[in-house]
């Protein structure tokens, strides 16, 4: 069965708001370094702006904190399918296989693994380290639990076979908690800035007053390694992760989302509705998978995409910027965007807002990676630095009350 890790915990409960242990971090700078655990980082305080009121103030912690308990939510909800999945996965498995003979397996696996990670410690203590020596142990433990599949009246073809309906089902469980919004459309991707303004053109921002970021994850690991940035001097926005589990076992999944987001503040009435256009430069990206077959039989999925993600009170809308996905591969490396690339997005209709007041404008990038593993070991490298060029807020006739 998967080995017991980090994946069955309740977000909301760890961060203490519904019980008394109360956790919440509040970034004071434009980059944190997020500690290696399972709480996400929140902003739940703002600055104060030096032209609202205290009044208008209190009403703009109110909406970042809504928006966090959202956040939090979708979290739950996201963990707890997973660990049904697995869950069900697992028992299908068993059926599958057989219990008895399954329970033999698995244990005879982890024991192998045991064994073997020894005589890999004996072998850096003495000097002898034989990447070789180490394959052909694990070919030969292969061709053992080969064996007992065979007894069993199966092999590892079943196996995998068994994997194909619970890795669909993990892909429509992150793919609909990532959604990208049909009212946003990619309407430029050029190497230089766009020139001119739209029509009805009622603001324009190319810097910004408040910084955001926000990580959350689930799922098996040996090691997370996030860096999230949102440069509200520079307007970069950044985020970065290292991800590897080793040692899988047969339903190990992962899931990670880091978020980082400028905004300015915007006053609008209550009916109105606006647009924007936001603009984003490429300073660099980078996926990296390192793949191994711990048996010879193994697979894996993975998936990684960059999303524009915009912000505004109870309304959120998503683009996707790149992504990729693949399997059982060896090492992959590429480019997803250019540098220097500029891409422009425009979001048709946002509201209409339900009550007056001042709202912040939350502009920036998620980034999203899942996978799934089966005895496969997987390290990801997911690196996204973008430019937050400008926003323009588009307001026509129709829009306002």
């Amino acid at each position: 069965m998967a080995k017991a890790k980090s994946s069955r915990y309740s977000p909301i409960r760890r961060l203490g708001l519904t019980g008394p242990r109360a956790r919440i971090e509040v970034a004071t700078s434009a980059e944190d370094r997020l500690p290696e655990d399972d709480s996400p980082d929140f902003t739940l305080s703002l600055p104060a702006h030096p032209q609202l009121s205290d009044t208008d103030m209190a009403a703009l912690r109110r909406q970042g904190l809504e928006q966090e308990l959202r956040a939090l939510k979708d979290e739950e909800k996201l963990a707890k399918k997973i660990m049904r999945l697995q869950d069900g996965f697992s028992k299908k498995v068993a059926q599958t296989v057989g219990l008895q003979a399954w329970s033999a397996l698995r244990a005879e696996i982890m024991r192998d693994r045991a064994r073997l990670h020894r005589l890999r410690l004996s072998d850096t203590a003495t000097g002898t380290t034989d990447e070789d020596e180490d394959e052909k142990r694990r070919a030969a433990a292969a061709d053992r639990y080969e064996a007992a599949l065979r007894r069993a009246g199966l092999d590892s073809a079943d196996l995998r076979q068994a994997t194909t309906g619970y890795r669909k089902a993990l892909g429509a469980a992150f793919a609909g908690a990532a959604a990208p919004d049909p009212s946003i459309q990619m309407i430029s991707r050029e190497w230089g800035l766009p020139t001119g303004e739209p029509q009805d053109t009622r603001q324009i921002w190319d810097s910004f007053f408040y910084h955001r970021t926000r990580t959350q994850k689930g799922g098996d690991r040996d090691l997370l390694q996030p860096f999230v940035e949102a440069n509200r001097e520079t307007g970069r926005l950044r985020v970065d992760h290292v991800w590897e589990n080793h040692d899988s076992g047969n339903a190990d999944a992962f899931w990670f989302w880091g978020t980082s987001q400028l905004g300015e503040v915007l006053w609008l009435n209550a009916g109105e509705s606006f647009s924007l256009e936001v603009t984003i430069r490429c300073v660099h990206t980078v996926y990296e998978v390192f793949g191994k077959d711990e048996w010879g039989w193994s697979d894996a999925y993975y998936s990684g995409r960059t999303i524009l993600l915009i912000e505004v009170g109870p309304h959120q809308h998503r683009a996707d910027i790149w992504a990729h996905s693949g399997g059982t591969v060896g090492h992959r490396l590429i480019t997803p965007v250019a540098q220097g690339e500029v891409r422009t997005f425009r979001i048709d209709n946002i509201g209409p807002i339900a009550a007056g007041g001042f709202y912040i404008v939350w502009s920036g990038l998620r980034q999203i990676q899942w996978s799934e593993q089966n005895d496969f070991s997987l390290n990801i490298l997911h690196r996204d630095r973008w430019k937050l060029v400008s926003v323009k807020v588009i307001q026509r006739a129709n829009q306002r009350p």
